[in-house]
Protein backbone atom coordinates (compact mmCIF):
# COMPACT_ATOMS: atom_id res chain seq x y z
CA UNK A 1 0.00 0.00 0.00
CA UNK A 2 1.48 3.34 -1.02
CA UNK A 3 2.12 5.48 1.61
CA UNK A 4 1.44 9.30 1.03
CA UNK A 5 4.62 11.20 2.03
CA UNK A 6 5.25 14.90 1.80
CA UNK A 7 9.15 16.54 3.03
CA UNK A 8 10.58 19.77 2.97
CA UNK A 9 12.74 22.05 5.48
CA UNK A 10 9.57 23.15 7.30
CA UNK A 11 6.93 20.38 7.07
CA UNK A 12 6.24 16.63 7.41
CA UNK A 13 3.45 15.29 6.30
CA UNK A 14 2.52 11.37 5.78
CA UNK A 15 -0.86 10.01 5.03
CA UNK A 16 -3.35 12.82 5.57
CA UNK A 17 -1.23 13.88 8.51
CA UNK A 18 0.65 16.84 9.63
CA UNK A 19 3.69 15.48 11.40
CA UNK A 20 5.33 18.87 11.69
CA UNK A 21 5.41 22.58 10.75
CA UNK A 22 7.35 25.00 11.45
CA UNK A 23 5.48 28.04 11.50
CA UNK A 24 7.07 31.16 9.24
CA UNK A 25 8.00 33.67 12.14
CA UNK A 26 6.45 36.84 11.42
CA UNK A 27 3.58 38.54 13.24
CA UNK A 28 0.45 36.98 11.44
CA UNK A 29 0.73 33.18 10.06
CA UNK A 30 -1.68 30.39 8.31
CA UNK A 31 -0.89 26.73 8.73
CA UNK A 32 -1.84 25.29 5.60
CA UNK A 33 -4.33 22.28 5.02
CA UNK A 34 -2.58 20.89 1.52
CA UNK A 35 1.44 20.54 0.95
CA UNK A 36 2.44 18.53 -2.08
CA UNK A 37 -1.20 18.04 -3.12
CA UNK A 38 -1.80 16.15 0.05
CA UNK A 39 -5.23 17.09 1.42
CA UNK A 40 -4.23 17.13 5.56
CA UNK A 41 -7.35 16.52 8.01
CA UNK A 42 -5.21 15.48 11.20
CA UNK A 43 -2.71 17.51 12.86
CA UNK A 44 -0.91 15.19 15.25
CA UNK A 45 0.67 15.69 18.49
CA UNK A 46 3.38 18.16 18.27
CA UNK A 47 2.90 18.88 14.67
CA UNK A 48 2.58 22.88 15.15
CA UNK A 49 5.53 24.88 16.25
CA UNK A 50 4.81 28.04 16.76
CA UNK A 51 7.87 30.96 18.08
CA UNK A 52 7.88 33.95 17.13
CA UNK A 53 3.93 34.57 16.03
CA UNK A 54 0.99 36.55 17.09
CA UNK A 55 -1.83 35.47 15.56
CA UNK A 56 -1.86 32.29 13.80
CA UNK A 57 -4.94 30.57 11.52
CA UNK A 58 -5.93 26.46 10.74
CA UNK A 59 -6.78 26.65 6.85
CA UNK A 60 -10.18 25.08 6.34
CA UNK A 61 -9.90 21.16 5.42
CA UNK A 62 -8.38 20.22 9.51
CA UNK A 63 -11.34 17.65 10.98
CA UNK A 64 -8.94 16.13 14.40
CA UNK A 65 -6.57 18.11 16.53
CA UNK A 66 -4.65 15.49 18.21
CA UNK A 67 -3.48 16.07 21.84
CA UNK A 68 -0.81 18.74 21.86
CA UNK A 69 -1.00 19.61 18.20
CA UNK A 70 0.25 23.30 18.83
CA UNK A 71 3.00 24.19 20.54
CA UNK A 72 3.37 27.84 20.99
CA UNK A 73 5.45 30.23 22.68
CA UNK A 74 4.18 33.23 25.03
CA UNK A 75 4.31 35.63 21.60
CA UNK A 76 1.38 33.55 20.50
CA UNK A 77 -1.96 35.81 21.56
CA UNK A 78 -4.76 34.44 19.11
CA UNK A 79 -5.76 31.57 17.61
CA UNK A 80 -8.22 30.40 14.76
CA UNK A 81 -9.46 27.03 14.13
CA UNK A 82 -11.58 26.45 11.03
CA UNK A 83 -14.96 25.34 10.49
CA UNK A 84 -13.93 22.32 9.76
CA UNK A 85 -11.97 20.91 12.44
CA UNK A 86 -14.73 18.12 14.73
CA UNK A 87 -12.63 16.56 16.85
CA UNK A 88 -10.69 18.13 19.53
CA UNK A 89 -8.86 16.38 21.55
CA UNK A 90 -8.04 17.07 25.79
CA UNK A 91 -4.72 19.82 25.91
CA UNK A 92 -4.98 20.11 22.16
CA UNK A 93 -2.74 23.40 23.48
CA UNK A 94 0.55 23.33 25.00
CA UNK A 95 2.34 26.53 26.41
CA UNK A 96 2.33 29.91 25.70
CA UNK A 97 0.43 32.79 25.96
CA UNK A 98 -2.79 32.87 24.68
CA UNK A 99 -5.44 35.23 25.24
CA UNK A 100 -8.03 34.52 23.37
CA UNK A 101 -9.49 31.05 20.79
CA UNK A 102 -11.43 31.90 17.85
CA UNK A 103 -13.77 28.79 16.15
CA UNK A 104 -15.65 28.89 13.36
CA UNK A 105 -19.05 26.41 12.66
CA UNK A 106 -21.39 26.24 10.67
CA UNK A 107 -24.46 25.93 12.43
CA UNK A 108 -28.29 25.10 11.24
CA UNK A 109 -31.07 27.23 12.81
CA UNK A 110 -32.02 24.70 15.50
CA UNK A 111 -28.65 25.27 17.07
CA UNK A 112 -28.62 28.75 16.75
CA UNK A 113 -32.02 29.21 18.18
CA UNK A 114 -30.97 26.91 21.27
CA UNK A 115 -27.97 29.38 21.77
CA UNK A 116 -30.35 32.38 21.29
CA UNK A 117 -32.11 31.24 24.37
CA UNK A 118 -29.03 30.19 26.21
CA UNK A 119 -27.19 33.48 26.26
CA UNK A 120 -27.18 37.02 26.95
CA UNK A 121 -26.38 39.67 24.71
CA UNK A 122 -23.24 42.29 25.50
CA UNK A 123 -22.62 45.46 24.32
CA UNK A 124 -20.11 44.73 21.59
CA UNK A 125 -22.84 42.82 20.17
CA UNK A 126 -21.84 39.23 20.81
CA UNK A 127 -23.49 37.02 23.15
CA UNK A 128 -22.06 35.34 26.18
CA UNK A 129 -23.42 31.51 25.96
CA UNK A 130 -23.76 29.69 28.61
CA UNK A 131 -21.50 26.38 28.91
CA UNK A 132 -24.89 23.97 29.13
CA UNK A 133 -25.50 25.25 25.68
CA UNK A 134 -22.74 23.95 24.46
CA UNK A 135 -23.44 20.38 23.00
CA UNK A 136 -24.36 18.28 20.30
CA UNK A 137 -22.29 17.94 17.03
CA UNK A 138 -21.73 21.16 15.77
CA UNK A 139 -20.39 22.09 18.75
CA UNK A 140 -18.63 19.61 20.61
CA UNK A 141 -15.49 21.01 19.39
CA UNK A 142 -16.38 24.55 20.93
CA UNK A 143 -16.93 23.01 24.41
CA UNK A 144 -13.76 20.43 23.83
CA UNK A 145 -11.35 23.46 22.89
CA UNK A 146 -12.66 25.50 25.64
CA UNK A 147 -12.02 23.07 27.89
CA UNK A 148 -8.64 22.42 26.70
CA UNK A 149 -7.53 25.98 27.47
CA UNK A 150 -9.18 26.42 30.84
CA UNK A 151 -11.97 24.56 33.10
CA UNK A 152 -15.35 26.19 31.98
CA UNK A 153 -17.63 28.30 34.44
CA UNK A 154 -20.12 25.84 35.62
CA UNK A 155 -23.00 28.20 35.71
CA UNK A 156 -23.64 31.10 33.73
CA UNK A 157 -27.03 33.08 35.09
CA UNK A 158 -28.49 36.77 34.43
CA UNK A 159 -29.10 37.46 38.21
CA UNK A 160 -24.87 37.07 38.59
CA UNK A 161 -25.43 40.54 36.85
CA UNK A 162 -21.59 41.84 35.98
CA UNK A 163 -19.16 39.23 35.48
CA UNK A 164 -15.98 40.98 36.30
CA UNK A 165 -12.21 40.00 34.85
CA UNK A 166 -9.55 40.25 37.77
CA UNK A 167 -5.84 39.64 37.96
CA UNK A 168 -3.53 36.93 38.30
CA UNK A 169 -2.50 38.61 41.02
CA UNK A 170 -5.66 39.14 42.35
CA UNK A 171 -8.21 42.04 42.24
CA UNK A 172 -7.26 45.13 44.14
CA UNK A 173 -8.70 48.65 43.92
CA UNK A 174 -12.94 48.95 43.43
CA UNK A 175 -11.82 52.37 41.47
CA UNK A 176 -9.70 49.87 38.26
CA UNK A 177 -11.19 49.81 35.21
CA UNK A 178 -11.69 46.11 34.47
CA UNK A 179 -13.14 44.21 31.44
CA UNK A 180 -16.55 42.77 32.20
CA UNK A 181 -19.23 40.45 31.01
CA UNK A 182 -22.67 42.75 32.12
CA UNK A 183 -26.53 40.71 31.42
CA UNK A 184 -27.66 44.04 30.62
CA UNK A 185 -25.70 44.53 27.65
CA UNK A 186 -24.94 47.97 28.94
CA UNK A 187 -20.64 47.79 29.22
CA UNK A 188 -17.68 45.55 28.09
CA UNK A 189 -15.25 47.42 30.80
CA UNK A 190 -16.32 49.41 34.34
CA UNK A 191 -15.07 50.56 37.52
CA UNK A 192 -15.68 47.59 39.99
CA UNK A 193 -17.13 50.81 41.81
CA UNK A 194 -19.60 51.59 39.25
CA UNK A 195 -21.10 48.25 38.83
CA UNK A 196 -21.93 48.37 42.33
CA UNK A 197 -23.73 51.79 42.59
CA UNK A 198 -25.49 50.37 39.44
CA UNK A 199 -26.94 47.22 41.50
CA UNK A 200 -28.03 49.24 44.20
CA UNK A 201 -29.75 51.52 42.23
CA UNK A 202 -31.35 48.88 40.41
CA UNK A 203 -31.75 47.36 44.10
CA UNK A 204 -29.97 44.07 42.31
CA UNK A 205 -28.63 41.99 44.75
CA UNK A 206 -26.39 39.78 42.99
CA UNK A 207 -26.25 35.71 43.09
CA UNK A 208 -25.91 33.83 46.01
CA UNK A 209 -25.85 29.79 45.94
CA UNK A 210 -26.70 28.07 49.47
CA UNK A 211 -23.33 25.97 50.08
CA UNK A 212 -21.22 28.86 48.57
CA UNK A 213 -22.68 30.77 51.37
CA UNK A 214 -22.21 28.30 53.53
CA UNK A 215 -18.68 27.27 52.81
CA UNK A 216 -17.92 31.24 52.86
CA UNK A 217 -19.21 31.47 56.09
CA UNK A 218 -16.99 28.89 57.72
CA UNK A 219 -14.13 29.83 56.26
CA UNK A 220 -14.69 33.72 57.70
CA UNK A 221 -15.41 32.51 60.72
CA UNK A 222 -11.95 30.46 61.05
CA UNK A 223 -10.29 33.08 59.75
CA UNK A 224 -9.12 31.04 57.14
CA UNK A 225 -7.52 32.72 53.54
CA UNK A 226 -9.38 32.12 50.25
CA UNK A 227 -8.65 29.43 48.60
CA UNK A 228 -5.95 29.34 45.24
CA UNK A 229 -8.26 30.52 42.20
CA UNK A 230 -8.03 28.94 38.96
CA UNK A 231 -8.47 30.95 35.19
CA UNK A 232 -11.77 29.88 34.05
CA UNK A 233 -13.10 29.32 30.49
CA UNK A 234 -15.82 31.69 29.02
CA UNK A 235 -17.59 31.63 25.35
CA UNK A 236 -19.42 34.13 22.91
CA UNK A 237 -20.35 34.21 19.67
CA UNK A 238 -19.26 37.31 17.82
CA UNK A 239 -21.65 38.98 15.95
CA UNK A 240 -22.43 37.97 12.33
CA UNK A 241 -25.59 36.63 10.36
CA UNK A 242 -24.07 34.65 7.32
CA UNK A 243 -23.15 30.75 7.45
CA UNK A 244 -20.30 30.36 9.54
CA UNK A 245 -20.74 31.37 13.36
CA UNK A 246 -17.46 32.21 14.96
CA UNK A 247 -17.22 31.69 18.54
CA UNK A 248 -14.39 33.82 20.71
CA UNK A 249 -13.20 31.19 23.88
CA UNK A 250 -11.57 33.70 26.91
CA UNK A 251 -10.24 32.34 29.78
CA UNK A 252 -9.36 34.08 33.45
CA UNK A 253 -10.15 34.78 36.81
CA UNK A 254 -13.44 36.01 37.31
CA UNK A 255 -15.61 37.46 39.98
CA UNK A 256 -19.81 38.61 40.57
CA UNK A 257 -20.54 41.21 42.36
CA UNK A 258 -22.87 40.52 45.41
CA UNK A 259 -24.80 43.04 47.89
CA UNK A 260 -26.27 41.85 51.59
CA UNK A 261 -28.32 44.67 52.70
CA UNK A 262 -28.43 45.71 56.31
CA UNK A 263 -29.98 48.04 58.22
CA UNK A 264 -28.20 50.00 60.70
CA UNK A 265 -28.88 52.80 63.39
CA UNK A 266 -31.84 53.66 61.06
CA UNK A 267 -29.91 53.25 57.65
CA UNK A 268 -29.90 51.71 55.16
CA UNK A 269 -25.88 49.88 54.48
CA UNK A 270 -24.55 47.27 52.09
CA UNK A 271 -21.96 44.49 52.32
CA UNK A 272 -20.20 44.18 49.20
CA UNK A 273 -18.65 41.07 48.38
CA UNK A 274 -16.69 39.05 45.42
CA UNK A 275 -18.08 36.31 44.34
CA UNK A 276 -14.53 34.52 42.85
CA UNK A 277 -15.78 31.85 41.19
CA UNK A 278 -14.68 28.72 41.09
CA UNK A 279 -15.01 25.12 38.91
CA UNK A 280 -17.07 23.05 41.41
CA UNK A 281 -20.67 22.61 40.45
CA UNK A 282 -21.51 22.36 44.06
CA UNK A 283 -19.44 25.18 45.70
CA UNK A 284 -19.28 27.61 42.76
CA UNK A 285 -17.55 30.66 44.63
CA UNK A 286 -15.38 31.77 47.40
CA UNK A 287 -16.92 34.99 49.04
CA UNK A 288 -14.51 37.37 49.46
CA UNK A 289 -15.82 40.79 51.55
CA UNK A 290 -14.85 43.83 51.10
CA UNK A 291 -16.05 46.93 51.72
CA UNK A 292 -19.40 49.31 52.91
CA UNK A 293 -21.73 51.02 50.54
CA UNK A 294 -24.99 53.21 51.13
CA UNK A 295 -26.73 54.79 48.73
CA UNK A 296 -24.44 57.56 48.34
CA UNK A 297 -21.11 55.37 47.98
CA UNK A 298 -18.47 53.80 49.37
CA UNK A 299 -18.93 54.94 53.38
CA UNK A 300 -15.22 55.78 54.56
CA UNK A 301 -16.01 56.36 58.53
CA UNK A 302 -14.57 53.24 59.77
CA UNK A 303 -16.41 52.93 62.72
CA UNK A 304 -19.40 52.78 60.40
CA UNK A 305 -18.33 50.30 58.28
CA UNK A 306 -16.75 47.83 61.43
CA UNK A 307 -20.55 48.47 63.28
CA UNK A 308 -21.88 47.67 59.69
CA UNK A 309 -19.36 45.03 59.19
CA UNK A 310 -19.95 43.24 62.68
CA UNK A 311 -23.75 43.43 62.12
CA UNK A 312 -23.44 41.05 59.25
CA UNK A 313 -21.16 38.90 60.69
CA UNK A 314 -23.64 38.32 63.40
CA UNK A 315 -26.02 36.95 61.06
CA UNK A 316 -23.53 34.95 59.43
CA UNK A 317 -23.80 33.58 62.62
CA UNK A 318 -27.08 32.51 62.73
Amino acid sequence: MKINTYMDERALAIDHTLIRYEVPEKTRATVPSQLGGQALTTAGGGAIVVRHTKQLFLEEGFVRLKTGCVVAGFELKELTLPASVAEVEPQFYRNGGLERLIIRRRLDETDRARLRDNSWPLADGSRLIAPAALAGPALDAVANAAASLAQPLPQLRGDMRFLLYATHNGTTSIFDSRACHDSHGRAVKTEEYAAVMEMIRENSLGWKHPAAERSSDLRIRGNQGIPYARPLSLVTMLPGTGPIAQFQVTFSLLFTPQLLPIRCDGQQYYLYSRNRLTADPACPYQREDVCVFDKAGLVTDKKISETVYGKARLLMLL
